[in-house]
């Protein structure tokens, strides 16, 4: 699982948050072209985690896929809101565990 990866990609080029999600803020109407590219994003990331589960022998991987794609939301904006060294410590340590991943 690429857990540790998320964590050093938000560690090291995100420590102003996350483009996506300040898009997000920014065009909220669901229908607006900012927030099909959003959209499309997530969807690959998410599809991403899943095959990613999958392939590591996971269960309920749907589930675990959007416990990790939460997390990493959190993950992105603990960056640049709080001590982003803790962020990534917390961030690996809840992504392992809900991937199974002891």
């Amino acid at each position: 699982m690429a857990i540790e990866g998320i964590a050093d990609d938000a560690y090291r080029h995100h420590t102003r948050g996350c483009p996506f999600i300040k898009a997000a803020g920014e065009f909220p109407d669901p229908k607006s072209s900012v927030r099909q590219v959003i959209n499309k994003h997530r969807a690959w990331f998410h599809t991403e985690l899943r095959r990613l589960l999958a392939e590591a022998g996971r269960d309920e991987v749907d589930t675990k896929a959007e416990t990790l794609a939460m997390l990493r939301d959190a993950l992105m904006v603990g960056c640049f809101l709080d001590d982003p060294d803790v962020t990534r410590r917390t961030f690996v340590r809840n992504a392992r565990w809900a991937a199974g991943l002891r």
